[in-house]
């Protein structure tokens, strides 16, 4: 028996019967790479797409009355920046990029959340990665939600303070056109667009409220910020972990 044989017994045959029979919502059909010349067979049985990876298609079809109720896809992308400053020079590490319509402003370094990748893994990896510095992460500070950004998705992009272990920079060639460690009140005047402007608006604040009377970041910024507490948590049968992200703010509450 062929394997569009197979399919059609399984679809279409006794399979969806008993899903009927069941009484089930909706079905799921994920067809991998290699067997791609079924998705037409399937979605001419009343699958529609769901969405697609490097080596698979999801198809799904919905057997309830009225309209379906399956959630979407992906709908976020997700970014973060390292804030990274040295204390005792009162300095903040920026970069300038290659390869972008920005790529003439000093910006923080960052970029995408990896799959399977906390926001603080991210913000020490990416910031490692583009300028050889490695850091400990302390907390998050902000975060801009952007609607209808790429694929008309929304962006979320969050701002992580790192605390650098050294200060020699080891800039990404194929990334990083330029990265050194700046004056907060330079980094300030460097800061055009909106979302940067309150970035630098952070961390003078940081400046004048922290470091030019002689306090920790660390203890300091506690009141104001986002630090992380990590559980476990059962998701369809599966253990995930967790981050939660409380305001220090509440957290005796």
């Amino acid at each position: 028996m062929c394997i569009r044989d197979r399919y059609q017994r399984r679809v279409h045959g006794d399979f969806m019967k008993s899903c009927v029979e069941e009484k089930r919502r909706s079905v799921w059909c994920k067809i991998p790479i290699g067997k791609s010349e079924l998705i037409p067979f399937v979605v001419k049985h009343g699958f529609t797409f769901h969405h697609a990876e490097t080596d698979f298609v999801m198809l799904t079809k919905w057997l309830a009355e009225g309209q379906s109720m399956l959630p979407s896809y992906v709908t976020h992308q997700v970014g973060v920046g390292g804030l990274v400053i040295r204390e005792e020079t009162k300095d903040i590490l920026v970069i300038k990029e290659k390869t972008s319509e920005f790529a003439h402003l000093w910006k923080l370094p960052g970029g995408m959340v990896d799959n399977r990748e906390s926001i603080s893994e991210a913000a020490r990896r990416e910031v490692f990665e583009e300028t050889g510095v490695e850091t400990e992460f302390l907390s998050i500070v902000a975060f801009r939600d952007r609607e209808r950004f790429r694929f008309e998705h929304s962006d979320i992009y969050f701002v992580a303070l790192l605390k650098p272990k050294h200060s020699k920079i080891v800039p990404c060639a194929l990334e990083v056109a330029e990265s050194m460690w700046m004056p907060i009140e330079d980094f300030a005047k460097e800061s055009l667009m909106p979302a940067q402007k309150r970035i630098s608006d952070l961390t003078l604040f940081i400046l004048r409220r922290v470091l030019e009377p002689g306090l920790s970041i660390k203890q300091e910024m506690g009141t104001f910020s986002f630090t992380p507490e990590n559980f476990e948590s059962i998701y369809q049968g599966k253990i995930s972990k967790d981050t939660f992200y409380t305001a220090n703010l509440f957290r005796n509450l």
